[in-house]
């Protein structure tokens, strides 16, 4: 009220000629300052809305394809719902390659969080080769403050480019895909005479929510990198599934990343996917990433975590579907 009030006295003393442009300008910002909005937030998210608006395709595992672009695992989603004024909103972060921020509005002091990974990458190859793994889906309620920042992480999905030449030359060097923004390992083929920049592809990355002190409160797991011949496993539930082929990668659990069968590969690690080799998938970041593949198998995928939430639960991918159910996520685009 007393806002409305000076306002629309400055606006009939400027009528009248009592302050040039520059001077209500100044005021204008000293009277935001004085008498903030209490509602406002940082975010990156879509405008609060009365329903979830993940991207199609959230999640999804990509199949193998002679186009590159075509390999590319679907992106990760976060939404963050609660009351405010009575009724339910819905706050919606998709994927952009940075952290994103969320700050809890005035009179919410509890969230209900619902979290997709992304997909893993598929082999950029037609044929007999490896599709990447669904991710992970987690879901349940947090008690907040109002006016604490929230970090959000939302995955990118593996794949979707043929690999980089790292060292060496030719079918003799060491190809290598990139990592993917939330701990996706990387793709790798590096064997001489059998090096090529198509035969592998990169895990998808975790999506995860954190406190200000850099506290993780929640993970959906990432889905595993296809390799030459084995399929990347799909993101946890508390465990990731483990990638197809002789030498796949395990999947991250609560405790560890996922394992290797050789030491070439990497294992994964907390938030990160391990790296292939020998035509092996990366493993997908998750609460614990997911081991990376050796010799043409498929990467592990990252698990997903709820520990900290009140009735909290996680739903592994299956193959190259995510575990998510699609209503809770309101695709829409």
């Amino acid at each position: 009220m007393l806002k409305t009030q000076l306002r629309t006295r400055l606006a009939r003393w400027v009528r009248g000629g009592g302050l040039r442009p520059v001077a209500v300008v100044a005021l204008l910002a000293a009277l935001f300052v004085a008498f903030p909005d209490r509602n406002l937030s940082l975010r990156g998210a879509d405008a609060a809305s009365s329903s979830p608006a993940c991207a199609s395709g959230v999640g999804v595992g990509a199949t193998n394809s002679g186009t590159a672009a075509s390999t590319r695992g679907g992106h990760g989603c976060v939404v963050i719902e609660y009351v405010s004024g009575g009724s339910t909103q819905y706050e919606t972060f998709n994927y952009t390659g940075a952290d994103q921020t969320w700050t809890v509005p005035s009179g919410v002091t509890s969230v209900t969080f619902r979290l997709v990974g992304a997909g893993g990458g598929g082999v950029p190859l037609t044929g007999s080769y490896g599709d990447g793994g669904g991710a992970g889906y987690a879901t349940g309620s947090y008690s907040v403050s109002a006016g604490a920042v929230l970090t959000v992480i939302v995955g990118q999905g593996g794949g979707g480019e043929l690999m980089t030449l790292r060292s060496g030359s030719g079918t003799s060097g060491c190809y290598t895909g990139s990592l993917t923004y939330g701990g996706g390992g990387r793709g790798s083929s590096c064997w001489s005479g059998y090096a090529y920049a198509d035969r592998a592809a990169s895990g998808g990355g975790r999506s995860a929510v954190r406190l200000a002190n850099g506290t993780e409160v929640v993970t959906a797991g990432g889905g595993a990198g296809g390799g030459w011949s084995g399929d990347g496993g799909a993101g946890g539930g508390t465990s990731g599934t483990t990638g197809t082929g002789g030498n796949s990668g395990g999947g991250g659990t609560q405790t560890a990343g996922g394992t290797v069968t050789n030491t070439l590969a990497t294992r994964g690690a907390q938030y990160l996917g391990g790296n292939g080799y020998h035509q092996g998938g990366g493993g997908g970041g998750g609460y614990y990433g997911g081991g990376g593949a050796y010799s043409v198998s498929g990467g592990g995928g990252g698990s997903s975590y709820v520990a900290l939430l009140t009735s909290g639960s996680t739903t592994a991918g299956y193959l190259t579907q995510p575990g998510a159910n699609m209503a809770n996520l309101g695709p829409t685009t």
